[in-house]
């Protein structure tokens, strides 16, 4: 269940993904049932998105099921993925720019050893 290379979710496993969103949307008032985070899951298996209008529209079909629930929801979307700290979209030297300044430590360096 995890996300081919290529999508906008490469590597990242769908499951955890939705249930994780769904946790976000729970706690702004939005009341995600299980059955619409397994919906959301399988959208995300069936059409892995590519960019945030193609994650965008599976997410918001299968989790709200009340337009008054849709402020809730755009907020939560917004903070989680407009609003991140790394581009999700648009600007990949961006985030190459951005890693560049980073400074990883050396244990989190694959294939190093800390004695």
């Amino acid at each position: 269940m995890v996300t081919p290379p290529g999508a906008l979710l490469a590597g990242v496993d769908r499951a955890a993904f939705a249930v994780g969103l769904g946790e976000r949307l729970r706690r702004a008032g939005v009341p995600v049932t299980f059955t619409a985070l397994g919906a959301f899951t399988e959208a995300l298996g069936v059409a892995p998105p590519r960019d945030l209008p193609s994650l965008y529209w599976p997410a918001r079909v299968t989790l709200v099921d009340d337009v008054a629930h849709l402020p809730a929801f755009d907020s939560v979307f917004d903070a989680v993925f407009r609003d991140s700290v790394l581009p999700v979209v648009g600007c990949p030297d961006c985030v190459a720019d951005w890693l560049v300044s980073v400074e990883v430590p050396l244990w989190l360096v694959e294939g190093t050893v800390v004695a």
